[in-house]
């Protein structure tokens, strides 16, 4: 019985130590996986879907530009 209680705080030991590691191991996995999440979350924000409303609005704006650019560019008075 003597015989078997000596092994038993090597054994807890090992187990402890095993365990540590363990834990040490997912903490750096933990911390590599949420350090790459964070940096895809700041590459790659949420963005809203446009809707139709505000894309009708856009081509609107550019055909008043591109109408504008050229009625300045193509006067008569400019060549």
């Amino acid at each position: 019985m003597a015989e078997q209680l000596e092994g038993f705080p090597q054994r807890r030991h090992l187990v402890l130590k095993l365990i540590l590691k363990l834990l040490a191991v997912l903490y750096l996995l933990a911390n590599i996986l949420g350090g790459i999440g964070l940096g895809w979350l700041a590459l790659h924000p949420y963005s809203a879907q446009i809707t139709p409303n505000e894309e009708k609005a856009a081509q609107e704006e550019f055909d008043r530009r591109v109408l504008n650019w050229f009625a300045i560019h193509s006067s008569p008075l400019t060549h």
